[in-house]
């Protein structure tokens, strides 16, 4: 789903969770924030304890969505294996390697990917806490319930959203799009894209998308939600000049 997820520790592993604000009303942002890792601690002690209670032997069922996904029976012998520090220079060379690969699938040779212990949400987060400023205003292009959320966390960190929705199963058209961005009163601080919306099944043209900002709004970041796209769809990080 994500560059990487991770959970709770059954296993004695750990789980990460970053967490980074700057807008002034953070009393709703740390309100949120709970509330988000008190559901995390609640699915994972559920799940601990089903796996605790279940018989050792059953059947596989093949998982088919964007995440969690299906590994090969290597990885889930390397993730129930002994933790290693972080220190430890097997890990570093591991980790360095990851990076790496990780910089094949999004296809680019200068985008620094990060290895998140967290969901999609998580991502979204991320970017709005460490690249928007209270009052930036960020255009959303909106194909279903994934627009709906993330514009849902760009507005807890005190930005500003302008939806440009579209009927259901339908995309917006590039005139559409250059007319949002004429229309603002100043440019905007980024412009989120959902690739493919999982709600909808929607495939945006990243591309050509991509292409209209540079030509129309230069300085407007270019932001790509590709939980359900990317290594299934087409996404040339440094080619299209995206951002995040």
């Amino acid at each position: 789903e994500d560059v990487a997820t991770g959970s709770g520790g059954c296993n004695g592993s750990a789980s990460g969770v970053v967490l980074g604000w700057h807008s002034r009303d953070k009393t709703k942002q740390y309100q949120l924030t709970m509330q988000r890792a008190a559901m995390a601690l609640a699915v994972g002690f559920i799940a601990c304890l089903a796996l605790a209670l279940a018989p050792q032997s059953y059947a596989h069922r093949i998982v088919m969505v964007p995440g969690p996904v299906e590994f090969t029976k290597n990885a889930l012998r390397a993730a129930g294996g002994a933790a290693l520090s972080h220190m430890d220079g097997s890990f570093i060379n591991m980790f360095g390697e990851t990076i790496e690969a990780l910089r094949e699938i999004f296809i680019t040779r200068h985008g620094q990917p990060f290895v998140v212990a967290g969901s999609g949400t998580l991502a979204w987060d991320m970017f709005s806490s460490s690249l928007l400023e209270p009052g930036d205003n960020v255009l959303v292009l909106n194909t279903g319930y994934f627009g709906d959320r993330f514009a849902e966390s760009i507005e807890t960190f005190g930005a500003n959203v302008t939806h440009l929705r579209v009927p259901v199963g339908d995309r917006p058209t590039t005139k559409q799009i250059v007319q949002a961005l004429d229309a603002a009163p100043r440019p905007y601080k980024a412009i989120t894209i959902t690739h493919v919306d999982t709600s909808t099944g929607v495939l945006m043209d990243i591309r050509k998308i991509a292409d209209v900002v540079r030509r129309r709004s230069p300085d407007t970041l270019i932001v790509v939600d590709g939980v359900c796209s990317v290594g299934g769809e087409e996404l040339y990080f440094d080619d299209w000049r995206l951002d995040v």
